[in-house]
């Protein structure tokens, strides 16, 4: 079977240059980034994807289930960095010296956009591939993040 998903995702560019546009606006630092994570688990959750928050503090992890088969996993990291934005953009950072002039803003819209075409397509694809998608953006040196943490993070159930 066939998935054509071009018009898929040509329909759905605006929704995503929004969300980048939004994330870039407003930018937050490593642990900091519960904003981001915030928009990330609606978004998921809108998609019906089981999602899981607070993974090494502020990640986010949404799965999509779809039967038997290979998992597919995409990670973005969803913060930003501590350097003034000096640009003049409609979406310039409001937060005074954190931008993200590192791309993790569109990383994490481009992925919310991969994760709902999945999803409109999660019946085509029934019992034949198992999707998972994780937007986070833990710190495995997080002095709160324990092995069940490591293992929640694991989209195919078992401990690396």
């Amino acid at each position: 079977m066939s998935i054509k998903i071009l018009p898929q995702v040509e329909s759905i560019a605006e929704e995503i240059i929004s969300i980048r546009r939004d994330i870039h606006q407003h930018p937050e630092l490593g642990f900091e980034v519960h904003r981001t994570a915030e928009i990330v688990a609606n978004k998921l959750n809108e998609l019906g994807m089981d999602v899981q928050t607070g993974i090494g503090k502020t990640g986010v992890v949404g799965n999509l289930r779809c039967g038997a088969g290979p998992t597919i996993a995409l990670r973005a990291d969803m913060d930003a960095l501590p350097i003034q934005e000096t640009g003049d953009c409609e979406y310039k950072s409001v937060n005074d010296g954190v931008m993200h002039a590192c791309g993790h803003d569109g990383h994490t819209a481009m992925l919310l956009g991969a994760a709902k075409v999945q999803s409109q397509n999660s019946e085509k694809t029934k019992n034949k591939k198992k999707q998972a998608h994780s937007l986070r953006a833990p710190d495995l040196r997080a002095p709160d993040l324990r092995a069940t943490d490591l293992r929640a993070t694991d989209l195919r159930g078992k401990v690396r």
